[in-house]
């Protein structure tokens, strides 16, 4: 979940609103090396709102941390997707276990 808070401040009147959004992470490897932010951006967008990618430039794997209603067809259209030469694995992150 991510939350946009909401606040008004007193003197200004300014108001801020908060939001709540149900989100997923979707784990993404076979990157390849020249595979950017914008790379992952791009491909996950045309199917939701992208919150937050992170990619280690250097590893061959990375998370898209989108909006949860969209995150399966995300997932599913991107399955196979060729990037840069490599075919990527798709599938939804699970938490670590301990």
């Amino acid at each position: 979940m991510s939350t946009l808070f909401t606040a008004t401040l007193p003197k200004t009147g300014l108001r801020i609103i908060q939001r709540t959004y149900a989100t997923k992470t979707i784990f993404v490897a076979n990157l390849p090396r020249e595979t950017t932010h914008q790379d992952l951006k791009l491909l996950f967008s045309n199917y939701g709102s992208v919150y937050t990618v992170k990619h280690a430039p250097r590893q061959n794997f990375g998370f898209v941390i989108m909006e949860s209603s969209s995150a399966s067809k995300a997932i599913e259209a991107a399955k196979g997707y060729r990037l840069h030469g490599n075919v990527l694995k798709v599938k939804e992150s699970q938490p670590r276990k301990k």
